[in-house]
């Protein structure tokens, strides 16, 4: 995602533009990546959130929230018969391109400002997912022995100061910290909105500030995650094999054929000699060899089956 922020002629008149270009996750690369199920949901889990935003675009592009930026200036005009507001907000439509129009109540205009608030509240959606996703990939690439370690992420930088060799998460530390800095303009601006007393708001300034703040700590640090963390990912086969092959919840496959608490004790004895499903299973005499591999499938066991 790619949020522009740039100022009109006019520095009171501030243009804020968003574009949606799915930033992250956007190279060609990282196709094989999405296959998997994990990356599917980071995908629908960042698209849903940026939907939002690119739905609050259209919404106030149809509604006349932009009137804000020219409620003060025109309000003394606003009954006049040459219909002086009317050709304000025409002239900074037509200047910064963008439907600015004058409010039909000038009194709710100074006080509200609600556009703001909605808006600041997508992008916090927007943090939302990031922070859920950047954990995510830090957790599972941990390790490389202690941790689950299921992912190699990219050697950004020589390694830790303390521990030669490891590799430090920081764009995902990078990302969470943004996200929270984000969450807590929210809240920043959602008690400024709230501080409209009567007829007049003057927290706009801090209103205003959080929000560019956001738009442009989200926009630069997707981008930054995107190239110097998403695009070098890869998978530990071999790690992943390992922890799944010894895993005990694929016990449950072997219910149908055993039973619960014949299932039950083979995962107990394989939990306390250390080994694995299948060598706890032919111990028992619960199953031979071929049955296991029948019944073990964990391909089988992601979906839907017959």
């Amino acid at each position: 995602m790619e949020l522009i922020v740039s100022c009109a002629h006019n520095p009171t008149c501030i243009r804020l533009e968003t574009h949606i270009l799915n930033k992250i996750f956007h190279s060609t690369v990282l196709f094989s990546l999405f296959c998997s199920s994990n990356f599917m949901t980071y995908w629908e889990c960042y698209l849903s959130s940026l939907h939002k935003v690119e739905l609050l675009w259209i919404e106030h592009k149809e509604r006349p929230q932009r009137e804000k930026n020219l409620k003060s200036f025109a309000a003394p005009f606003s009954y006049s018969p040459i219909m002086v507001d009317v050709k304000i907000a025409s002239a900074v439509a037509e200047e910064t391109n963008l439907p600015f129009v004058t409010a039909e109540n000038k009194f709710e205009a100074l006080a509200a400002h609600d556009a703001f608030v909605e808006t600041s509240g997508a992008l916090n959606t927007v943090a939302t997912s990031l922070m859920k996703i950047a954990n995510d990939i830090r957790l599972l690439g941990s390790g490389p022995r202690c941790g689950l370690g299921e992912l190699i992420l990219p050697e950004n930088e020589p390694g830790s100061s303390i521990m030669p060799g490891k590799v430090n998460p920081t764009q995902c530390e990078a990302l969470t910290m943004v996200c929270a800095q984000v969450m807590g303009n929210h809240v920043a601006i959602t008690v400024g909105g709230s501080n409209g007393h009567f007829e007049l708001n003057v927290f706009k300034p801090m209103i205003a500030s959080g929000l560019l703040h956001s738009i442009r700590l989200l926009g630069d640090a997707s981008a930054s995650f995107e190239k110097n963390c998403v695009r070098g990912i890869q998978a530990n086969r071999e790690r992943i094999s390992k922890l799944l092959h010894e895993s005990l919840m694929l016990v449950t496959s072997l219910n149908p054929k055993i039973g619960y608490d014949n299932a039950a004790a083979v995962a107990k004895l394989a939990h306390k000699e250390g080994s694995t499903l299948k060598e706890a299973a032919l111990k028992l005499r619960m199953l031979t060899s071929e049955e296991f591999d029948t019944l073990v499938v964990p391909e089988k066991m992601i979906g839907p089956t017959d």
